[in-house]
């Protein structure tokens, strides 16, 4: 254990306060976790208030309560104090991601933070204890090796070649302009093999698609037009391959129309493209990532970082 031998006083106090209600996709389905986070938001029970913030994903749905020990909700699970630190720390380190060491989960978690920082729900004290575990999420990632390149992006990138390796000329479509699209075109960038000719690249924001082609303009050799979702509509049929990233938009594409053959790779959830015959559609609910993973994470490196959660829990307890 490289951890420091003690304990910031702001993280003893979260240790001592935090609780949370969680479901995720280790315990039961995607398709349940999506739908009881759906029934939880109408009913208001994961609304933010003082001192909590959510952190909603693909594949879990969780209700932090930093200070004052929440109640259990049912039908979720509970878990409070030194408990909850572990948890917490072992999602930050990436560990309960269906692919094990992507970064995303990491990203996701800080953003929700800081939106409750930003809408002054968290105290200082609060927030720097949140801080100082980001910190030493980051240093186990380290220590451990428990850092992946790969996400559902870069699989997707990955499936791309596979499918458009042999042929030229080839039309895709990017569907959505946040991090996994961006993510997932850089990707694309880096695969010299696959012989595009021109990419239709739809978002709600067009601007916001142009002004990130623009820095990367040096770099493209074949055309990208950029669209507004109702005009993109229109164009998909033209696509060989579609990766799609979009947010709340659940069956967006649902009458939309595909050539036989498409490659569809939806990685939004709620899923944004429903199944077609004639059509390949892998998306969050039907395909298990972690089995598409080129480089998986070590199980020696796992155990590290267990180890390495575990010694600051330890800590903690001894300290608090």
């Amino acid at each position: 254990m490289r951890q420091a031998q003690s304990i910031a006083p702001n993280l003893i106090a979260l240790a001592k306060g935090i609780s949370c209600n969680f479901i995720d996709a280790r315990i039961t389905t995607k398709d349940y976790v999506n739908g009881l986070a759906a029934k939880t938001r109408v009913q208001g029970l994961d609304k933010e208030a003082a001192n909590k913030f959510l952190l909603s994903t693909c594949l879990r749905h969780e209700i932090y309560d930093c200070k004052n020990h929440q109640q259990y909700l049912e039908p979720f699970f509970y878990v409070r104090g030194f408990g909850c630190i572990r948890r917490l720390l072992s999602i930050l380190v990436g560990l309960q991601s269906e692919i094990i060491g992507e970064r995303e989960i990491l990203n996701q978690t800080v953003q929700s933070i800081n939106r409750s920082r930003e809408a002054d729900h968290l105290d200082e004290s609060v927030f720097r204890g949140l801080q100082e575990l980001v910190s030493m999420s980051k240093r186990i990632r380290a220590n451990s090796g428990v850092n992946s390149d790969e996400n559902y992006s870069t699989i997707a990138a990955d499936l791309f070649l596979e499918t458009l390796a042999t042929r030229t000329d080839q039309t895709v479509a990017i569907v959505g302009g946040g991090y996994m699209a961006e993510k997932f075109f850089r990707a694309l960038l880096k695969t010299q093999s696959l012989g595009i000719a021109k990419i239709f690249w739809i978002n709600r924001s067009t601007s916001r698609i142009r002004n990130h082609i623009l820095d990367l303009s040096h770099l493209l050799d074949f055309d990208i037009e950029v669209l507004d979702l109702d005009t993109g509509r229109h164009v998909l049929r033209e696509a060989s391959a579609i990766f799609c990233a979009l947010s709340n938009s659940p069956n967006y594409y649902g009458n939309a129309t595909q050539k036989d053959g498409t490659l569809v790779v939806d990685v939004s959830y709620p899923q944004v493209f429903p199944e077609e015959k004639n059509v390949e559609l892998v998306n969050i609910s039907n395909t298990d990532f972690s089995d598409l993973v080129k480089n998986p994470v070590s199980m020696s490196s796992i155990v590290l970082a267990n180890k390495e959660i575990d010694a600051v829990v330890s800590l903690l307890e001894s300290q608090a």
